[in-house]
């Protein structure tokens, strides 16, 4: 059975294949926005300063770099923070009789969906809510780590461990690489990518 099974799981999912690629899309979520959060984080703050109002006024200054930077980072950090606060949850509800592929299924899912709502957000408060439910949601460095403890004999874990850390990392390279292909430079809405380019 899919949900509720009861755990350890170990044969069923020690396909190395399925662990390596749920890792390298983990990466690929995880650091995606970072290519866009900046133009991203930009548009919002000077739309929240507002377009000067009627004609006549002096339009607002734009916002300083270091709010963009304050406010970009603190958004990256908000799926960490929530992964933190929920890994040991999540791990007890996975012995308590969940398994371990719901776990992996509903990190995918959320992960993704995240991903589509930061991109969506017209406020930072939305991205915000956005990163905070994809980093609550997501379990996949719990599950796929006690797949490796229950289907690996003891001794030969270091392999799998480090195959899976060599997927992060590639995750982690292709998933800034795809945000760049969104070219933000050239479509940061309210003008960001034009100020990134005369900065």
């Amino acid at each position: 059975p899919l949900f509720f099974s009861s755990p350890p799981e170990p044969r069923t999912l020690s396909d190395q294949k399925k662990n390596r690629m749920c890792q390298f899309v983990e990466g690929v979520h995880t650091t995606l926005p970072y290519a866009l959060a900046v133009f991203l984080v930009r548009s919002m703050l000077k739309g929240e300063g507002g377009s000067g109002g009627e004609a006549g006024q002096i339009p607002p200054p734009p916002p300083s770099e270091r709010a963009v930077g304050w406010t970009t980072g603190a958004l990256a950090a908000c799926w960490s923070l929530a992964q933190f606060a929920t890994s040991m949850l999540w791990g007890r509800v996975s012995d308590a009789g969940l398994g371990r592929r719901p776990l992996l299924a509903m990190s995918a899912v959320s992960s993704g969906v995240s991903v589509l709502l930061f991109g969506c957000s017209t406020s930072l408060a939305g991205a915000a809510l956005a990163r905070l439910a994809g980093g609550a949601f997501n379990c996949t460095f719990v599950a796929l780590k006690c797949v490796i403890a229950e289907s690996s004999p003891p001794g030969s874990q270091s392999g799998p461990m480090s195959v899976l850390a060599l997927a992060w990392g590639c995750g982690t390279i292709v998933g800034p690489a795809l945000g760049a292909l969104a070219d933000p430079c050239s479509r940061g809405g309210g003008g960001g990518g034009r100020v990134s380019r005369s900065a």
